[in-house]
């Protein structure tokens, strides 16, 4: 999970300069922050059933259609479709600095801030704004999406919003007390405001069009009987964990020496005795007035 703002990573952070887990260099990632982002991705993209996001093909896919990627972590997405559709011009950021091996010449890899106003993008630039997997370094969803709104094309751009809507039981509130960091770090990571499935409603407050909305459910662990659901339930809960896991050490909340306690912690929570099932929420906005 991208885009965790660099005051909480300074504050209160103990990270052994010579660990994998987590860069020492707050704008940088890891081996392994980069392999766990990665992964998330693929997880991601198959679950929401397309390589990119699901309803790109009505655009001009041959014209030199200019697209932001906010929150772009390992820098992946933006690569593959730049790889794809060579015409495209991309713009890609992130908070810390993306050291993607195979990047694609057409797109720009840019170190920026999304809770910083305002974005460093101009006005009525871009045909499609990609946000996914956001949520957790947003602190104002609400002028976040203004900001989105200002750098969309009028009428013709599209905002795409891609948000994972964790399970209720995450709020932990029958959590056993071993499990208190754990359950103090999900807890705090919760917009009740703005929860996940609100995408919706926040665009319709800054008086954007929604012209498309939909969720996809998927299990965590692998307790379903369809093989096929299994297999996306184990790959799913592995992908929550590790994504879990590097917000928590980002934020000073998990120490690398507490990485195994904390794993033991999360499998504790995420028990397949307890069917969990998560979705995906995907809102796709535009700017008609």
């Amino acid at each position: 999970m991208t885009g965790i703002p660099i005051s909480s990573l300074l504050q209160d952070t103990e990270i052994s300069a010579n660990s994998d887990h987590v860069s020492s260099n707050p704008l940088g990632y890891s081996k392994i922050e980069l392999e766990s982002l990665e992964f998330e991705h693929s997880i991601i993209t198959q679950l929401c059933g397309g390589r990119f996001i699901p309803l790109i093909d009505h655009f001009p896919v041959n014209s030199a259609l200019r697209v932001l990627d906010c929150g772009s972590g390992s820098g992946t997405w933006a690569s593959e479709l730049g790889f794809t559709f060579p015409n495209f011009q991309i713009t890609a950021f992130d908070l810390y600095y993306t050291r993607s091996l195979d990047k694609a010449p057409n797109v720009t890899f840019v170190v920026a801030d999304a809770n910083k106003r305002p974005l460093p993008f101009e006005s009525n630039a871009y045909d499609i704004i990609h946000s996914r997997n956001i949520y957790y370094g947003i602190k104002n969803w609400l002028t976040y999406i203004e900001e989105l709104k200002r750098v969309v094309k009028f009428k013709s751009g599209e905002i795409h919003l891609l948000e994972i809507v964790l399970p209720n039981p995450l709020a932990l509130q029958n959590q056993p007390s071993e499990n208190g960091k754990l359950a103090n770090i999900l807890r705090g990571s919760i917009n009740s405001e703005y929860p996940p499935t609100s995408l919706a409603h926040i665009c319709r407050l800054v008086n954007l069009d929604i012209i498309h909305e939909q969720e996809f459910t998927f299990p965590i662990g692998n307790w379903p009987e369809n093989e096929y659901e299994k297999r996306i339930g184990g790959l799913a809960l592995t992908a929550i964990k590790d994504g879990l896991l590097r917000m928590a050490i980002r934020t000073g909340q998990a120490l690398v020496s507490d990485i195994e306690q904390f794993k033991k912690d999360l499998s504790s929570i995420f028990d397949p005795e307890f069917n969990l099932v998560a979705g995906i929420k995907y809102v796709v906005a535009r700017k008609e007035h």
